[in-house]
């Protein structure tokens, strides 16, 4: 028997933040479906464990995305599911259409898990090598080759910087009244369980240990990935984010 009183979430993040390996946790949890990147401009984004909805794809999106995250991402669900959502990029939320934000900020009992990465440095590499190799996640184990290391100019990386502590607040003031949850890419590697245990709770499902399938693409150290890495770190002491330029 199909039900539509399960609880309806979203996940905001950046790029490179984790929110693929978050969505397969939540996917391989019995009671919930999370989605990909509904909202994504290019194409839509699905997930292999959520159920696909093909009578309502890009054209309805286009004409009128809130009654295609009706029919998609709140559509009814077969009982044993308690919580549903997908995905959604902070460049997203500030592209989509306004009838899009207003549609969330509607939403009846939304609940919003703000994702970030602590280390700002490490999700600006990941992010370069990700458009360098056209490789945005990996199953093997193996990953993919690191690469030559990069070379980072000093003044895009500092605007990078600055832009990222603007974002994240535009974003949460207009979702103001719904309920809400941090959470970090490096809670998620580094304390796992208890992560899903604070993430099963907020989306009132029982605790189900993390599953992960995909893989880190890359393993090697910061200063090994940058070229210029002790350069850098003498351009940003001093500044609020010198933290990110230490050897260990």
């Amino acid at each position: 028997m199909e039900q539509s009183d399960y609880r309806r979430f979203v996940i905001i993040s950046p790029f490179r933040s984790g929110s693929t390996l978050l969505t397969e946790r939540l996917n391989a949890h019995p009671s919930i479906h999370c989605y990909g990147e509904l909202l994504n401009p290019t194409q839509l984004i699905w997930h292999p464990m959520a159920p696909e909805n093909p009578s309502c794809g890009e054209a309805v999106r286009a004409t009128d995305p809130g009654a295609f995250l009706e029919a998609v991402a709140w559509q009814l669900r077969p009982a044993q599911i308690r919580a549903a959502g997908f995905k959604l990029p902070e460049p997203q939320f500030h592209r989509a259409f306004q009838q899009v934000r207003q549609h969330l900020a509607n939403v009846d009992d939304l609940h919003v898990i703000y994702l970030s990465r602590e280390n700002l440095l490490a999700r600006y590499v990941s992010q370069a090598r990700a458009l360098e190799n056209k490789v945005w996640m990996v199953f093997d184990a193996s990953g993919t080759p690191e690469g030559e290391p990069i070379k980072i100019d000093a003044t895009d990386l500092e605007n990078f910087f600055k832009t990222e502590a603007l974002l994240p607040r535009a974003i949460k003031a207009a979702l103001d009244g719904c309920a809400s949850v941090d959470m970090t890419y490096e809670a998620l590697i580094t304390m796992p369980v208890d992560a899903q245990h604070q993430l099963c709770a907020f989306l009132g499902v029982d605790y189900h240990p993390p599953e992960d399938v995909s893989k880190k693409i890359s393993t090697g150290s910061l200063p090994d990935q940058i070229s210029n890495f002790d350069a850098l770190a003498e351009h940003f002491t001093g500044t609020d984010w010198e933290i990110y330029f230490t050897r260990k």
